[in-house]
């Protein structure tokens, strides 16, 4: 009889399907640290995944269709920069200087400080689930050819 790992789950109930990914050295150090790096891999996935949707969920109240849109295109190009989410408000702040989102978003010079503030207070976490669904908004529109004016429940469903 195998012993099962305390947080496995029921091959049945739950089935999994083989995956292969390429990781950095980074990253293979830090799951081979945990233990058995596809174990960590799928617990840490299934830690991160809910994480995420209780972080959307609090944005949801934060942010209004207007600044969604905003941080849509801010961020557009933010996706692969594994540390946009240390320095948020700032690189929107250029980016929308640098692309003029004020003007194309109709934002006036106190909804851009508000903005830039709400983002500046973000926890990291709170900052890093924006991040994540701006990618994800991307990625979906990329996928169906198609994109409409961002709003908050779109965005951060």
């Amino acid at each position: 009889m195998t012993r099962r790992r305390e947080g496995d789950r029921d091959q049945a109930a739950f089935p999994r399907k083989r995956f292969s990914a390429h990781l950095t050295e980074d990253a293979i150090a830090e799951l081979s640290a945990r233990g058995e790096k596809s174990a960590v891999l799928r617990d840490t996935l299934a830690r991160l995944y809910p994480m995420l949707a209780e972080s959307r969920a609090r944005l949801r109240s934060l942010f209004n269709d207007q600044e969604a849109a905003v941080l849509v295109d801010a961020l557009k190009d933010a996706m692969h920069d594994p540390y946009v989410s240390l320095s948020l408000s700032e690189r929107v702040g250029r980016v929308m200087s640098l692309q003029q989102l004020e003007e194309r978003h109709r934002v006036n010079d106190s909804q851009r400080l508000a903005l830039l503030n709400k983002l500046a207070h973000l926890h990291i976490f709170d900052a890093f689930a924006l991040v994540d669904a701006v990618e994800r908004y991307w990625t979906t529109h990329a996928r169906i050819g198609q994109r409409g004016k961002a709003t908050v429940k779109e965005l951060l469903r």
